[in-house]
């Protein structure tokens, strides 16, 4: 009979109501970071896969290099330039590039 009337009462129903907001904000924020995840492994492993085929010799450098890359934009840039590039020279210099710009400027 009191669990009913605190239920009942608009600032339970408040505190429940700010609660369930809270908490499917949090599982949106962690669909979305896992989502975003399980994104870049997808790009890291078609970029593993072009690799191979197209210059096997530079896969160990393109999967280091790959795994030090958190942004799915950066990851697909280097997925087309890599599939387009013509020879292992050039994708060794696409290496050096990204190499460079994720350490920043030096001081």
């Amino acid at each position: 009979m009191l669990g009913d009337f605190l239920c009942d009462s608009p600032v339970y129903q408040e505190v429940l109501e700010e609660r369930l907001e809270k908490g499917i904000e949090k599982g949106r924020e962690e669909g979305l970071a896992k989502g975003r995840e399980e994104a870049i492994q997808q790009q890291r492993s078609a970029l593993f896969n072009i690799t191979l085929d197209r210059f096997p010799e530079l896969v160990r450098q393109v999967n280091k290099a790959a795994t030090t890359v958190d942004g799915p934009a950066i990851l697909l840039q280097l997925i087309v330039k890599i599939s387009t590039a013509q020879t292992s020279e050039e994708v060794k210099y696409l290496l050096l590039l990204l190499t460079e710009e994720m350490d920043g400027p030096e001081n």
